[in-house]
């Protein structure tokens, strides 16, 4: 197939360039780079964040961006009063964004990221399940406009939605990909040396009991001896799981009640885990008391495992661009072992609530069970 060039969009932070189409009519960008090589995606820099944020607000006053046939129907209206001219600056690119964003809302697992393009760093949107087979909106989007494309969004938005949750491919639960990102730790905490354990004391000796009266002796040894009674020990807690895999998967479970009920800043919810199962508990109130009163619940709990799971409104451990953003976090411990921590970032706008970026994995927290 021949490959169109692509024009530049006006946006100055978003550059387009000779692609690809393939049969749904979206960018292929697997196409950009050699066959052979990978082609690997970056998170946003601040200010690609930045100009995603004042593209939105291109639209915010103008159309429900929420409303994909009110986009729609903006996108034909502006095509008839400017049709066959350039488009208003930054309108295809506010088109774009929108298209983009209802994606990342509505279609589990999709985030917007950047690729390595013929004319420099290319937004879109990818999905944890297919990271290397994005969406780039803006580049279609111009292409419609170029072309006089009419009624074409609602389509795209249902091609690309099938294209991105191709959730029926076999998923490792942990995999070396965008998903789950692990962040070494520091050197300090990394070279921590190894704990120094005493040697230890001597049992006491103990003191010779006395001796009994001969008759006491000889009716002991012919009395008859009871059984002791039977208590049947306590079945031991076995996890079913890695600790990270069980962390993540609160992290998942958390991210879907967010996207359900919307933020609950003033909640902490706390998991615990033993052979007799599973219990729930919710610590309200204050942020800052909520968690105290949870880590004292784990503390005190004696279970073989358990989770905290709160909402930081500055998580600055988290890293990556997008500090700006709150973020779920999610400690969890085993019994008499190191924890482990992980996070995910969210946007909560006129869109609705949903994921920013990929699953974290902070690294290490000190013991609490």
């Amino acid at each position: 197939m021949e490959t169109p060039e692509r024009a530049t969009g006006s946006h100055p932070g978003l550059k387009t360039g000779p692609l690809h189409d393939d049969a749904h009519g979206m960018t292929e960008v697997s196409t950009w780079a050699n066959p052979v090589a990978v082609v690997v995606a970056r998170d946003l820099t601040y200010g690609e964040v930045a100009d995603l944020d004042r593209l939105r607000a291109v639209l915010a006053s103008t159309v429900d961006r929420t409303d994909a046939r009110a986009v729609s129907s903006l996108w034909d209206s502006m095509l008839t009063a400017h049709g066959g001219h350039p488009a208003p600056a930054g309108f295809v690119e506010a088109i774009a964004t929108a298209i983009g964003d209802l994606l990342a809302v509505h279609v589990p697992g999709v985030h917007w990221s950047v690729w390595p393009g013929p004319a420099g760093p290319t937004l879109g949107v990818a999905s944890d399940v297919r990271p290397h087979a994005p969406v780039v909106p803006f580049l279609d989007a111009q292409d419609r406009w170029s072309s006089g494309a009419r009624d074409w969004i609602l389509d795209y938005l249902t091609r690309a939605a099938a294209h991105l949750a191709a959730a029926a491919l076999p998923q490792p639960r942990v995999a070396p990909d965008d998903s789950a990102t692990t962040v070494e730790a520091s050197p300090a905490r990394a070279a921590r040396p190894a704990p120094v354990y005493p040697e230890p004391a001597p049992a006491p000796v103990a003191a010779p009991e006395p001796a009994l009266e001969p008759a006491l002796e000889a009716a002991l040894k012919t009395a008859p001896v009871a059984a002791a009674p039977t208590v049947p020990a306590a079945p031991a807690y076995v996890p079913d799981m890695p600790l990270e895999d069980f962390a993540l998967d609160a992290l998942d479970h958390a991210m879907a009640l967010l996207r359900e009920t919307g933020a609950f800043d003033r909640e902490v919810f706390v998991l615990l885990l033993d052979a007799a199962g599973r219990r729930t508990q919710t610590c309200s109130g204050d942020h800052a008391d909520a968690r105290l009163r949870a880590l004292d619940l784990v503390r005190s709990s004696g279970a073989g495992r358990a989770a905290i799971t709160w909402i930081e409104r500055d998580p600055a451990d988290l890293p990556g661009p997008r500090q700006t953003f709150p973020a779920v976090v999610v400690d969890a411990w085993d019994a008499g072992a190191e924890g482990v921590r992980v996070g995910r970032r969210f946007v909560d706008d006129v869109l609705g609530t949903g994921p920013l970026g990929g699953r974290l994995v902070v690294g290490p927290v000190a013991p609490l069970l």
